[in-house]
This record gives structure tokens, sequence and C-alpha cells, in this order.
């Protein structure tokens, strides 16, 4: 593929080229404020799919419920030509103002389609070859320069016979597939990343009919095509000039309508100028580092972006992921020490029981039921710990965050054993809020009637649990006699008294 070893993007201004050569680019100077971060990408984004960490990419996000033939840039959207942007990619997802306009995708073979985070705004990250039959787009994937290994930016910048150029830096036929997932990355692969069709049918709103199905010979049309790639900066914004609109009408034989951005731009407030995208790309980057496409490149997540990643493993077509990592196996530095540094006060140091106060696993001995009220004498750390956020003042937890998984047998409540002389005290079942709560958490069971005095306290325990102190004979009234005993008794008083 001797045109797709290296891409080189022409950008221009409007004072390099003539006007008559830019009839419909007009990107207006003064846009909507655009507030791109990774945080805003974050959460928005968290309500349609999942962000997962990758060790080749770093934190990356995927959609949910995907058909199987989902591709970027094909499925569920079309391309309309606009008179400010040129060719813009509109999709029918509610996630595609972001996904489709910044960052990059990467086929994974093993986890799918990963959308990696970027913030440079485009009409559509694609890259484009077309021949006199076929014209075909692939979802441009991270590059060098993208992730930030030749270059203080995500373009490289250079002059050439007054023409500024921007150049993409992959290095092989593949556009780096290769170098990242090794030579198992073939042609039929690689294929199934692009799609071709008739140039009359690229303003069509369904390409499903007329696409280019059998991977044998979109490899064949790749060969035969040429890069056509062009994109340029226009009052500081990037248009898409790839396509050259007369091609596609010719090939139609209808005139491709022109449209204005803000009829089909849902959310202008997200286009962002090629300055800001800078600015947000160099704070997002200390935030969420990311990898270079190599397995193991990508350095771990912060703790805080852990805290909120789902506990279950990723799963992509019903296989579990090859490469994606959740909160359940991904312990970082920063969270280490967090455990290994002093305990905050009024909170234990994790790892090590407080004082009086039994190891996790510790398991009390069988205790009878006591009508003897518990003692109100209560460890400050220990009540300090097990009171909610709201008592101690903290902010509350993240709701979202799930809880670690129990292990059953390490932490089964001890069987109840009632003895035959004292009454049966029914303990309630524990509620839905009990069973969910972790199990360093959970409240100890108590009976019904007894005030609840510290709604998480559990009982004070020692590490040796002192045997229960029987009741005084005093409380337990004496057992009652047989009748017949008691006749007798009161016969043998009347002959007593009885005169003789």
């Amino acid at each position: 593929m001797r045109n797709l070893s290296k891409v080189r993007f022409l950008v221009s201004t409007l004072a390099l080229l003539p006007a008559a050569t830019l009839p419909f680019i007009s990107p207006a100077k003064a846009q909507f404020a655009a507030s791109i971060s990774f945080d805003s990408f974050h959460d928005e984004l968290s309500h349609y799919g999942s962000w997962l960490y990758s060790d080749r990419w770093g934190m990356v996000w995927q959609p949910a419920d995907m058909p199987d033939d989902f591709r970027p840039y094909y499925t569920s959207g079309h391309w309309v030509f606009t008179e400010d942007y040129g060719w813009y990619w509109t999709s029918n997802y509610p996630w595609g103002d972001i996904a489709f306009h910044y960052g990059r995708w990467v086929a994974d073979p093993d986890d799918g389609w990963l959308w990696v985070p970027g913030y440079t705004w485009s009409p559509g990250w694609v890259v484009w070859r077309q021949n006199p039959t076929y014209v075909g787009w692939m979802p441009m994937p991270p590059d060098p320069y993208f992730l930030d290994r030749h270059s203080g930016s995500s373009f490289e910048f250079s002059y050439s016979s007054g023409v500024e150029h921007i150049s993409f830096g992959w290095s092989d036929a593949t556009f780096g597939y290769r170098r990242w997932y090794g030579p198992d990355y073939d042609d039929r692969r690689f294929a199934a990343n692009w799609v071709f069709l008739s140039p009359g049918h690229m303003a069509d709103h369904d390409y499903r009919p007329v696409i280019v199905n059998d991977p044998v010979r979109v490899t064949t049309i790749i060969h035969q095509t040429q890069n056509i790639t062009n994109y340029t900066v226009v009052n500081n914004y990037v248009v898409n000039k790839s396509v050259d609109v007369h091609v596609v009408e010719r090939g139609g034989g209808r005139p491709v309508e022109v449209m204005r951005a803000r009829d089909v731009i849902r959310r202008p407030a997200l286009i962002a100028s090629l300055d800001a995208g800078r600015q947000a790309r160099m704070a997002a980057r200390e935030m969420a580092p990311i990898g270079n496409g190599i397995a193991h490149s990508a350095p771990p997540p912060p703790p805080r972006v852990v805290e909120r990643l789902s506990a279950e493993p990723a799963m992509f077509h019903g296989r579990p992921p090859a490469h994606l990592f959740t909160r359940a196996n991904i312990v970082t530095p920063a969270a280490q020490a967090k455990f290994q540094g002093a305990p905050e006060q009024g909170h234990p140091e994790q790892g090590h029981p407080p004082p009086n106060h039994p190891p996790a696993d510790f398991r009390p001995p069988d205790r009878r039921p006591q009508d003897v009220q518990q003692p109100e004498h209560r460890p400050e750390a220990m009540q300090d710990r097990h009171q909610p956020d709201a008592m101690r003042g903290e902010p509350p937890r993240d709701r979202e965050m799930t809880p670690p998984q129990r292990d059953r047998n390490r932490f089964s409540p001890p069987e109840r054993q009632h003895p035959i002389d004292t009454p049966m005290v029914r303990t309630p079942p524990p509620t839905r809020d009990d069973m969910m709560r972790p199990p360093h958490e959970r409240p100890a069971a108590r009976p019904e009637g007894q005030m609840e005095h510290h709604r998480e306290g559990p009982p004070p325990q020692n590490h040796v649990a002192p045997h229960p102190s029987p009741k005084p004979e005093a409380h337990r009234p004496p057992p009652e006699r047989p009748r017949e005993e008691r006749d007798r008794e009161e016969r043998g008083k009347d002959k007593e008294h009885r005169p003789e």
C-alpha cells in the first residue's frame, strides 16, 4: 500500500488560497463557548457506555448495546456537506457529538471498537481513499503526534512552497495496527475497518445496501485507490475538504444539498477552535495519560478515575476482554499510599484492627440472648469509623461505586443456638441495604425491640470475648409446683393449726 505509509494533510488559511477555490468555507469567527475536558467527556459519555482502562491506550470509552457489525462512521449515521465545515458526519446516537468529532477510534482485535479521548474538534476524524469507481473511509486511529510521541502538539506543522502542512506519522501500511497488535492483524482484519462505496452514494442516508462487504475485494480496492485525506484550518477551525462534491454529484446524477451547519449540528457549543483544543489536550494529558498502543505502555489511571469503574469485566460480543482492566484488579501507587500512610483522625489504620477491636475475620462465639441491656460504652475510634459519612461531617461517598465482592464463607454469620430454658428472641432478617453493604460495614443483627443507638455501629467487642454472665436467680421466677403437691401442703398446714 504505497500511499498509506505516511499521510500528509494539507492545511491552509483563507489568506493563503484564493477565495474562489473555497466557495463553501466560511466558518463563523465567533462560535459558542465550548467547554471541553476529560471530566466533561467522562461525565456525559458515562450515560451511554463504559469507561475502561486499556493497558495500551489508557482510559478509553466503549459504547453500550452496539450491534455486532458496529463501525464508527458507518453505523446509524451519514455524511452531509456543509457550507461551513465541508463533509460533516451526522450521527443518530446521542453521544455522537463527542465521539465522532473528538478523539480517535481504534479497532482492538480482542475488545472491539474503543474511543481514545481527544480534544481537537473536526467534522469527522477519518482517513479517505478514492479512485474513479470507489470512495472510502476508515476511522482515523491514534498516531504518534496524537499520542504526543513526536512533538508538543497533536499535529506536526511544516512549511513547503508557502503552504502549511500537517503530518500524521503512521509508520506502516496499516496505520500502526500491525505495530500495536503484531502480524496477526492481517489484511482481512484491516479491511474490516473500511467502508467503500460508489461516490454517487456518499450523500445517501443509509450505506448498508451499497457498501462493499467482501474483505478480499476491500483489500484489492485499498491497493487500487489513492489517499485523498485533506483537512484544512479556516478561522482556527478544522474543515474537511477530502472529497470533491462535484465528483459525488456526477456519480449520483443529482446535486448534493449544501447544508448550513446550524441546521445539522445539534450542539454548536461543542465545536471548539483549534487553540481551545490544544489547551484542553494539555490539561487532560496530565489527568489521564495515554499509552502508545503497545501492550502495557499506558500508565495506571488515577485512583479517582478507577473508583468510577465497574467491578464487572467488560465484555465484547460475549467474550471477556484481553486487554481491559477494571477497578476490581487495579491498585495504583497513589491508592496504595493512602493505605500505607498515617491513619486519619478517628479512623483506625487500614489493614490493622483498632485497639479493643477484633480483626475483620474474627468470629465471636455463639451467645445466648439476654434481657440485660447492652452497655453503652463504645470506643471513640470505632464509633466514628462506623458512623455514616453525614454524621462525621464528611462528604458522602460516591453512590455509583460498586462495593467489592464479599467472601461469603469468611464473613458468614454464626449459627444461633437457643437454649431450652431461655425464651427465643426473634431476629429480623437483614435489609437490602445491609446485604449491599461491604462486610466490614454491615451492622450486627439485633433483637426486635432493642433501640439502635448508632445506625451502623456494631456492639463493642474485645479480642477475647467474655463469657456471658448468668442471669441473677432473683430475676427468674420459681418453677410452678404440681397442683397435687400444693394440695398436700395445704392439707398439712390445716392439720397443724387444727385443735386436737
